[in-house]
């Protein structure tokens, strides 16, 4: 006959294992702050993507019966999202441990001072 191989301990013997924790060298604090300021920045940035497509349809289109008020409204939340992305770039800047990619804050923060930068020349599309 074949020999029984031991049974293996039921589920309620077996010690307990504990959870692994995500091991992060940044506060919650710094997490949160990263995270808006990315997302600020990419709404930014689809905002100004919008008033660029805009302005290339009207100008390719010049009878075109889309409204210039469409590239202002962008314009608008490209401003007051941009500013938010800036003093969000200065939190992060200051609260993390490890900065963030040099390349990711370039980008970061021209996409946050274009539409404040051209609003102050007098452009606004």
């Amino acid at each position: 006959m074949s020999e029984r191989k031991p049974r293996r301990a039921s589920r309620a013997a077996r010690p307990a294992s504990k959870p692994r924790e995500a091991q992060s060298a940044e506060s919650r604090l710094a997490e949160t702050a990263t995270v808006a300021w990315m997302l600020a920045t990419l709404v930014t940035l689809c905002a100004e993507l919008a008033v660029a497509a805009i302005a290339l349809w009207r100008w390719l289109q010049p009878d075109s019966p889309l409204p210039p008020l469409f590239a202002g409204v962008f314009w608008l939340c490209a401003g007051v999202v941009g500013a938010v992305s800036l003093v969000l770039a200065a939190v992060v800047l200051r609260s993390r441990r490890v900065p963030p990619p040099r390349g990711v804050t370039v980008v970061a923060l021209v996409a946050g001072a274009l539409p404040l930068m051209l609003a102050a020349c007098g452009w606004f599309g």
